[in-house]
C-alpha cells in the first residue's frame, strides 16, 4: 500500500462522504477512453459525463503533470470551478451554491515516473472524517501495479457543507 499525505487548508464540516465502489472496464491502448470507461468517483453530487470528460482532457493535455501523483483542489467559488474543469464552450457546469457548499475535486495528474497510481482500477472510495483539530479526506484507489509508473486516469469529487477547518488529503493506493 502506498500512502501520500498532502497537507491542505480547506473548508469542511463533519460528515462522512462515501461512494459505493463500482467496477470499471479495462482500457485498451488502441482507443482513447472517455470518462465513462475510466474511473470517476462522486460523493454527494452527480456531475454529468461532459464534466468528467473535461477533467480527463486536462489529463491528456498534461495540464496537471507537475502535481503528480494527484491534482487536488478545494473549490469555493464559481471562477475556480470553471478554471479547474476548463470545459470547452457549450458545456454547462452543474450549479453549486458556494455560499453553502464546497467542492473537493481531484484527478490523477499524469503517468510515468513519480506516479505509482494503479491501472485497471477496480474500486475507489472516499471518506471524510475528523482527526484531532482537523479533517482527513481519505481517497483509496484499488487496482494493479504498473511499472514504471501509474498510467490510468481517475477523478473524484465530493460536495460538502462549508465551514473553516484544516484538512489533509490522504491518498492510498491498494495493489491487487
Amino acid at each position: 500500500m502506498k500512502c501520500v499525505i498532502v497537507p491542505l487548508v480547506i473548508c469542511l464540516l463533519v460528515c462522512a462522504c462515501t461512494s459505493p465502489e463500482e467496477a470499471a472496464p479495462p482500457e485498451t491502448e488502441k482507443k482513447r477512453p472517455s470518462a465513462s470507461s475510466a474511473y470517476f468517483n462522486q460523493a454527494n453530487i452527480n456531475l454529468d459525463l461532459d464534466q468528467a470528460n473535461c477533467l480527463l482532457e486536462g489529463w491528456y493535455s498534461d495540464r496537471f503533470y507537475s502535481e503528480i501523483p494527484v491534482a487536488f483542489r478545494v473549490i469555493e467559488d464559481e471562477s475556480s470551478y470553471r478554471s479547474f474543469f476548463n470545459c470547452k464552450e457549450g458545456i454547462a457546469l452543474k450549479p453549486i451554491d458556494f455560499t453553502k457548499e464546497v467542492l473537493l475535486v481531484g484527478t490523477n495528474a499524469g503517468s510515468g515516473a513519480g506516479n505509482d497510481a494503479p491501472v485497471r482500477i477496480t474500486g475507489m472510495r472516499q471518506e471524510l472524517f475528523p482527526k484531532g483539530d482537523h479533517y482527513v479526506l481519505r481517497v483509496t484507489v484499488k487496482g494493479r501495479k504498473n511499472n514504471p509508473g501509474g498510467g490510468e486516469w481517475f477523478g473524484f469529487v465530493s460536495l460538502v457543507p462549508r465551514t473553516y477547518r484544516n484538512t489533509k488529503l490522504e491518498l492510498n493506493f491498494i495493489y491487487q
